[in-house]
């Protein structure tokens, strides 16, 4: 059996929210359906709007624009579990 799963995640975020802490190290796609987010990682910030994606392995912080944001995360990683913040709901999509 694989140390690693492939996991996507369905995640609505409230306006100006943020996941609490970082979403941890792992391959991982950003998707955002709705809303805009803005992306901390690797000493980079970035903006997506609705419809872009964005791409890498490092630890990021994610924040939900003013409007929020429903997004689609892709990650393969180890078994941890899904981060959760008050304002946050993350639905696990395939495993």
């Amino acid at each position: 059996m694989s140390k690693f799963l492939f996991r996507l995640y369905s995640d609505t975020l409230a306006a100006k929210t943020a996941f609490e802490g970082d979403l941890a190290a792992a391959n991982r796609i950003i998707y955002v359906r709705d809303g805009n987010v803005t992306l901390r990682c690797a000493g980079q910030v970035m903006a997506l709007a609705s419809n872009s994606a964005w791409c890498a392995r490092t630890p990021c912080q994610m924040l939900a624009g003013a409007s929020g944001a429903q997004i689609l995360r892709w990650e393969l990683h180890g078994p941890d579990p899904a981060p959760t913040a008050e304002g946050v709901q993350s639905r696990s999509l395939m495993e």
